[in-house]
């Protein structure tokens, strides 16, 4: 066997070994769900396990309260490895999401492979990322922390990183390498004028109806967006606020809702038909329209951050991790059928795989296909199969780590493929230098 298989051997082994104190983590994480920003709790059970195994933790890191690095060194040299780990809760449903099961995940590899590190050359990194979900409110200009992943990536972090990893829990199959949009949030508010609906409504301007309109034009102006790649438009609004009574014309209505592309510069198309929208809502009811994009997405970057990317999948990566599921038994959509898929969803972890070669697969909890983002995706997570991904998620990603560290080969042509779409990878990969039997 080679170096390169024992070392892979051994770190199945040493999830295996934990099997039974990840699961509890991440169950403990579902069963106490703390949402973006205000991780307290996940964010020291998950730092305080892997300073258990050695490795030096920063936390808080970069200012934020509740996100952490944790490094484990090996020798001099070598590749740096990063994984990374979310534990944010949806509101309002928990863990629909499934982010207990990525930090945990996350903490299981970085431990398994912390017992190999003194064989190995280079450095392993853990990145703790809060506040992956996207939230309401909070204090003036949105939660600090809001797509931590983004403010990392503008603050340097990736700058000396050569790989970076982590998995997402999904139902159905295990796809390695499915894309993402990039997304951009909006509020629109809308202002008329409050009267009795009853005595004297000429007298006043009804936002609430601005709203439902708004919401209408909305619905009605997606015959007109483009169709299919490299666009792939989607739009998602709901009424947060319109009135408190009755019988009085509401003076204020809110819309919050997000537009997403796998086109940047279409995305900015998509904002405009959002403010005709708007603004024709607002006209024909005599109120007005304010349209406010959220610091942080694809449109408006926060101040210290970046805006929100399209997922670029390393191939190559994907070709090793998904040779490691099937080297673990799980059935794995094969990497060529996914990258022709549609992206879906939108994550900060695409602005890593824009920095440096990533990879973000999706691990399946449920062979049902659930509704994600729902209570139903939250009870799969702490079901049996949801146990045996979060093992099988850990196990892969340490595994991918290995082939990394032990194979100088994969490392340059992970690097050489980086940014590359399906077709420019298979016109490349004959070219690619083959690996050398480790010995």
């Amino acid at each position: 066997m080679s170096k390169t298989g024992e070392f892979k051997d051994a770190v199945r082994s040493e999830v295996d070994k934990i099997s039974g104190r990840l699961v509890d983590i991440s169950d403990w994480i579902y069963e106490n769900p703390e949402y973006g920003c205000e991780e307290h709790e996940a964010s020291k059970l998950l730092s305080g396990e892997l300073e258990k195994h050695g490795f030096g933790v920063e936390k808080p890191f970069l200012g934020m309260p509740t996100s952490f690095k944790a490094t484990y060194k090996g020798g001099s040299g070598g590749p740096r490895v990063a994984i990374l780990g979310e534990y944010d809760a949806l509101e309002g449903v928990g863990h629909g999401c499934g982010h207990n099961i990525i930090g945990t995940a996350a903490v299981g590899a970085g431990i398994a492979l912390s017992k190999v590190m003194d064989r190995l050359e280079g450095e392993l990194v853990v990145l703790g990322c809060p506040a992956e979900e996207n939230r309401r409110g909070g204090p003036p200009g949105g939660w600090p922390c809001q797509w931590s992943k983004a403010i990392m990536c503008a603050r340097g972090v990736f700058d000396d990183v050569d790989v970076a990893m982590m998995i997402h829990p999904t139902s159905g199959v295990t796809e390695v390498n499915r894309g993402t949009l990039i997304g951009q949030y909006i509020d629109v508010v809308f202002k008329g004028k409050s009267a009795h609906a009853a005595s004297d409504p000429w007298t006043g301007r009804n936002a609430m109806q601005a709203a439902v309109l708004f919401i209408n034009g909305v619905n009605a102006v997606r015959q007109q967006f483009r169709r299919g790649k490299p666009w792939v438009p989607v739009t998602h609004w709901i009424i947060t606020e319109a009135g408190t009574a009755g019988n009085v014309i509401p003076e204020i209505a809110r819309c919050y809702g997000g537009i997403r592309s796998q086109d940047e510069g279409y995305l900015e198309e998509l904002f405009g038909y959002i403010q005709d929208c708007a603004n024709g809502a607002a006209l024909m009811t005599g109120c007005e329209a304010e349209i406010i994009p959220r610091p942080g997405g694809g449109l408006q970057a926060k101040p210290g951050s970046e805006g929100m990317k399209a997922m670029s999948p390393n191939l190559y990566l994907a070709e090793l991790m998904y040779d490691n599921f099937m080297d673990l038994g799980v059935e794995t959509e094969d990497w060529r059928v996914t990258a022709r898929s549609g992206p879906g969803g939108g994550t900060d972890f695409a602005n890593v795989t824009r920095r440096v070669p990533g990879l973000h697969p999706h691990v399946s909890i449920s062979k049902e296909v659930i509704q994600w983002h729902s209570v139903e995706s939250a009870k799969a997570t702490i079901s049996e199969s949801g146990h045996e991904a979060l093992i099988n998620g850990s196990k892969a990603l340490a595994m991918t780590a290995i082939d990394v560290f032990t194979v100088p080969e994969h490392l340059e042509n992970v690097k050489a493929v980086h940014l590359m779409d399906i077709d420019e990878y298979l016109a490349k990969r004959e070219e690619l230098v083959k690996p050398k039997n480790q010995t």
